[in-house]
């Protein structure tokens, strides 16, 4: 993690803000309008009954991207939607 001019907090050259600005635009474009499912995510469930097709994708904010939180926090949530894949 590499700090900006500014202070602010970086990962992979992507402040938080950029990173919320990346999900906003991104949002219409995605099948799942960029909102997750909690109680699918905490019970291990896929997010959505059937796989994004023509282009399709879902989007998910974690870590940063949603609050500023720990690095073990922002891992836990990329497992859990990861494992019901």
């Amino acid at each position: 993690m590499a700090a900006s001019s500014a202070g602010r907090r970086r990962f992979l050259g992507v402040s938080p803000l950029q990173a919320q600005t990346r999900a906003i635009a991104l949002r219409h474009r995605s099948a799942n309008d960029g909102v997750t499912d909690l109680d699918a995510l905490l019970a291990g469930r896929t997010q959505m009954p059937a796989a994004p097709h023509d282009g399709a994708f879902e989007l998910h904010r974690i870590g940063d991207a949603v609050t500023s939180r720990n690095v073990h926090a922002a891992i836990y949530d990329a497992l859990r939607l990861c494992m019901a894949l």
